[in-house]
């Protein structure tokens, strides 16, 4: 994944090639540089809840601003990337905070974004917009195996029938 600028050989898009206020002579300081050819995503990074980097307007954080193995330009995939930041120790034995935010499921190792915003959210906790309401209401068990059985993750149903216990529709 390259960025744009870097693609197409445009490094002034970003770098004052002469001297600039700013650390590697960049046009503008954090996020005020990343806006000027993504403006129209500004409404994504501010909603109600921000990430800590998104609040300090340090895209860096998470993003490579020349190229990297990762989509996006991330400088690395989650949960790699996540767990830089946001320690999870063990799912059953380690960071109490953590397992306690999942409702003790091991999901230290699963992609954090597939519930989780990692920019801005109007939910707490950063939640996507569109969550299952058992999710939300942290009532993982309804669909889920208890997380102390040896396949937590596994749901107590298959395919409809575990939907329709809820879903009459």
């Amino acid at each position: 994944s390259v960025h744009t600028p870097v693609k197409n050989d445009h490094c002034i898009a970003c770098h004052n090639p002469h001297s600039s206020a700013n650390k590697n002579l960049l046009k503008n300081p954090g996020d005020a540089l990343c806006f000027q050819c993504h403006a129209g995503k500004k409404e994504l990074f501010t909603k109600a809840v921000r990430h800590a980097p998104v609040k300090d307007g340090d895209c860096l954080v998470c993003h490579s601003p020349h190229a990297s193995d990762n989509k996006n330009n991330l400088v690395s995939a989650p949960p790699e990337l996540c767990v830089n930041c946001h320690e999870t120790g063990d799912a059953k034995t380690g960071d109490a905070s953590f397992a306690k935010a999942h409702n003790n499921y091991p999901v230290a190792k699963k992609d954090c974004t597939s519930c989780h915003d990692p920019h801005s959210s109007d939910k707490k906790g950063l939640f996507v917009s569109a969550i299952h309401g058992p999710v939300e209401e942290k009532s993982c068990s309804a669909c889920h195996n208890d997380p102390a059985s040896a396949q937590p993750l596994a749901t107590v149903k298959q395919g409809s029938d575990l939907c329709l216990d809820c879903h009459s529709d």
